[in-house]
């Protein structure tokens, strides 16, 4: 979230005047966006990037500093979780049935099932999943919301996105972990990767 405060003097152009800090405010955030892809172009992990793109036909390139947890023909799953750090960043891929989802509520129940399935938490029955006291804004192919881990006291925000090749849904989902400390950043680096 991008928080800008505007004043003037006249209420006559108000109209265009926010249309043109808007389209500046998108231009901003799509110049950042490129920024990161660029870093990403020279710092990611190549053979993750050849298995990606090979397995799922999308093109995501995961940071140098991302462990490979999980890389099947099912599912990718990447995560960066350092040591020193109150920290996780986590990226999976896998692929949907095209005909199951019909609508956010099907995408979103079949999410849960592969993440209940693959991130599990510290105790016994705890698992991840879309949150579902907060409505999934979506633009486009692109998703936002809250994740939060079943019988456990972690959650964070999440990122989607999600496309249509041939009979599946792709779906590239990156989370975040980060108690008390913003967010945004990490939001942000996510819709570049992803």
């Amino acid at each position: 979230q991008q928080v800008l405060t505007l004043s003037w003097e006249s209420e006559k152009n108000n109209p265009q005047l926010l249309k043109v800090c808007e389209k500046n405010l998108t231009r901003f955030y799509k110049n950042k966006l490129v920024t990161i892809k660029a870093k990403y172009t020279k710092l990611h992990l190549e053979k993750a990037y050849k298995k990606i793109r090979e397995t799922f036909r999308v093109e995501v390139k995961i940071p140098v500093e991302y462990v490979i947890v999980k890389d099947s023909c099912n599912i990718f799953w990447a995560s960066y979780n350092p040591q020193n750090k109150d920290l996780i960043k986590q990226i999976l891929i896998f692929s949907l049935e095209k005909n199951e989802i019909n609508d956010k509520e099907s995408l979103t129940r079949k999410v849960n099932e592969v993440l209940k399935q693959n991130i599990k938490g510290p105790k016994a029955e705890s698992f991840v999943q879309i949150e579902q006291q907060f409505p999934l804004l979506s633009d486009s192919n692109t998703y936002r919301g809250l994740w939060n881990m079943e019988n456990s006291y972690m959650g964070g925000p999440f990122l989607m996105k999600t496309y249509n090749i041939n009979a599946k849904i792709i779906v590239c989902i990156g989370m975040i972990f980060a108690p008390g400390k913003l967010k945004k950043e990490f939001m942000t680096e996510m819709d570049a990767v992803l």
